[in-house]
């Protein structure tokens, strides 16, 4: 959300529903409107070269490297 307020357009990807549900209850608090996808790193919904930038937290935490696509 920080991004957000700066006036980035950003999309919000989580494998959890929970984590999903909570980034859009603070979206919608704060009047940020903002995709959000439930998705896997591993196999991601998006056409290669869809975003200029990337900002991850965690993901190669829980993350096999060798089957992202």
């Amino acid at each position: 959300m920080f991004l957000k307020k700066k006036g980035f357009d950003i999309v919000g990807v989580d494998i959890s529903k929970e984590a999903l549900n909570k980034l859009k209850n603070n979206s919608e608090k704060l009047k940020l409107k903002t995709d959000f996808y439930k998705a896997n790193a591993e196999k991601l919904p998006f056409k290669d070269k869809s975003f200029n930038v990337v900002y991850s937290i965690n993901t190669l935490n829980f993350t096999d490297i060798k089957k992202i696509n």
